[in-house]
């Protein structure tokens, strides 16, 4: 089964993301349901989805876990560096992102 996104393996190793293989399935799923609530942004620009995703979760310098669904993947990584190359890691054609993260003390979830 190819990568969705492409060459994702190589992009988080890049990043030097914390790889949690089985987080998606241990962690997400129970934690926020088989249903997540989404907002369609494939339309947006680069810089639109970044404006919207700091709209939802201000960056804090905290660290987020990034999971997507089709590769069941999930990595842990500074919330300011997914938001640098939210193009290499979405392509909104092809894939889902979920960024989970704090939100004053609360959990969140942006897709």
């Amino acid at each position: 089964m190819a990568e969705i996104p492409p060459h994702l393996t190589e992009t988080l190793a890049s990043m030097d993301a914390h790889r949690i293989p089985a987080a998606f399935t241990d962690l997400l799923l129970p934690a926020l349901g088989e249903s997540l609530p989404g907002t369609d942004v494939s339309e947006l620009t680069t810089e639109e989805l970044r404006r919207a995703f700091l709209s939802y979760l201000p960056d804090t310098g905290q660290e987020v876990l990034v999971a997507w669904p089709a590769d069941r993947t999930t990595a842990k990584l500074p919330y300011r560096a997914v938001l640098e190359r939210i193009d290499d890691l979405w392509y909104p054609s092809m894939d889902d992102l979920i960024i989970v993260g704090s939100r004053e003390g609360r959990p969140w979830a942006g897709r």
